[in-house]
């Protein structure tokens, strides 16, 4: 598909920068024998010539403004503001209106990615650019949009008239504050991360994770309130293929409580375990505490 380049001159102005916390951290990897393949593709992501499907700007965007960059090049390339707007999905002509008249403005955050496609077949992605766009007058978000590391567009939840709004992310560090205060934690390294399993941390609702000591901490925006989970560092871990656990063959996957205080979790990789519920504060103290 042949796509047309044509960048607004205020993606700079209108990008906000989200002060960047620790080193990334994972509780599961990639096996080193698939390296030589995921060279494979950065390779060929970095050759692909215009005109080709994965050909973006900024291959492995450097920058905040070069993730921005791809994303609007991705974008501007369906030309959505030729389509009938009864036929776009909802909340979906804000969006074009506003990067159509540069009204916008951006925030970037890292995510790390402990899902299943942390390991594709043919590209490694550690993590994610998750680009929150806002009406510049008002503030109000518009739209979210994940970017794998490799700057190609990966997935677009609309904000605006969604029937149920995604949580603001604020900075690791300030929801972790919050947190820790409402459950009496000290944690450090704090990150968003996806995930999948009995745990939804989607790659627009990325979940907060945190270590504690030798643990690791997920906080879930479940509704109506928030829930902390604790990885400890010696529950075990469990290889299992992400087939064997969406299919929920017998056998395969360990014996949970119903009532939802053990939870089967991906890490990384091929590796799985079980994140435990921490008890609650007092009602609401929890879910008001951390809000942004």
């Amino acid at each position: 598909m042949r796509r047309a380049l044509f960048l607004t001159g205020s993606i700079l102005a209108g990008l906000t920068a989200v002060a960047a916390g620790a080193s990334p951290w994972t509780l599961g990897d990639c096996r080193p024998a698939d390296q030589a393949k995921y060279d494979r593709f950065v390779a060929t992501v970095k050759a692909a010539p215009p005109g080709s499907p994965i050909y973006i700007p900024k291959p492995y965007p450097a920058s905040d403004a070069q993730v921005i960059g791809n994303f609007l090049y991705q974008y501007k390339s369906l030309h959505r503001e030729r389509a009938d707007p009864a036929k776009l999905p909802r909340g979906e002509s804000a969006l074009i209106a506003g990067i159509t008249a540069s009204t916008v403005t951006y925030t970037v955050q890292r995510v790390e990615n402990w899902g299943a496609d942390r390991c594709g077949r043919e590209e490694k992605r550690e993590f994610f650019h998750l680009v929150t766009i806002h009406d510049a007058a008002s503030g109000a978000e518009i739209a979210r949009v994940t970017v794998s590391p490799s700057g190609l567009w990966a997935a677009k939840t609309i904000s605006v008239g969604a029937q149920i709004a995604p949580l603001p992310l604020t900075a690791p560090r300030d929801a972790l504050r919050k947190v820790g205060e409402a459950y009496g934690l000290r944690g450090e390294e704090p990150q968003y991360v996806v995930t999948i399993g009995s745990i939804y941390c989607g790659f627009t609702t990325p979940c907060l994770a945190f270590r504690q000591g030798n643990d690791a901490y997920l906080y879930v925006h479940e509704r109506p309130e928030g829930s902390l989970f604790k990885i400890a560092a010696t529950e075990p871990r469990i290889a299992l293929n992400p087939g064997d656990v969406q299919a929920a063959r017998p056998g395969t996957l360990p014996a949970l409580r119903t009532d939802g205080s053990e939870r089967l979790i991906l890490l990384g990789g091929s590796t799985w375990t079980i994140a435990r519920k921490v008890p609650s504060p007092p009602v609401g103290t929890a879910h008001q505490a951390v809000q942004p």
